[in-house]
């Protein structure tokens, strides 16, 4: 029971520090476009909530919620670039299979074969029969 204490008592100054900052940053926002917008744009002066407003608005339009600001998903390219680097060539050929299993390219005959009879449809019946092209009978390919 006392280490779960210890992290209800880091969650709770956590949120008070997250609230104490996003009123701190919002404090900053309202005086700067106080002192900037009016006397360069002759723009109006915002209240406190405005400026509260203005942030949220900015960190959805140029940024995440998350505290910072654009765009970082490079660390996840980096991150499988150095993993593929490290793996073997079996590694990476059971990767390769993996996904291309899961993203419904696996090209194998086996696999063909096998997605061929879990999908049979009345078109896949009527598609063995003979087809006639040009006036020659042709006969599919077997599977």
């Amino acid at each position: 029971m006392r280490g779960r204490a210890r992290w209800v008592v880091k969650g709770a100054a956590f949120l008070v520090l997250a609230i104490a900052g996003i009123a701190l940053l919002s404090l900053v926002v309202m005086s700067l476009w106080n002192w900037l917008v009016p006397s360069l744009f002759h723009g109006p002066a915002v209240q406190y909530w405005q400026a509260v407003g203005l942030l949220l608005l900015s960190r959805i339009l140029f940024g995440s919620l998350r505290g910072r600001g654009g765009w970082h998903g490079h660390w996840r390219q980096r991150m499988w670039r150095e993993r593929w680097a490290s793996m073997t060539p079996e590694e990476r050929a059971r990767l390769r299979e993996h996904f291309q299993r899961r993203c419904g390219r696996d090209r194998t005959p086996e696999s063909r074969r096998h997605s061929r009879q879990r999908h049979k449809s009345p078109t896949t019946h009527s598609r063995r029969r003979r087809l006639t092209a040009g006036g020659v009978q042709v006969q599919p390919p077997a599977a």
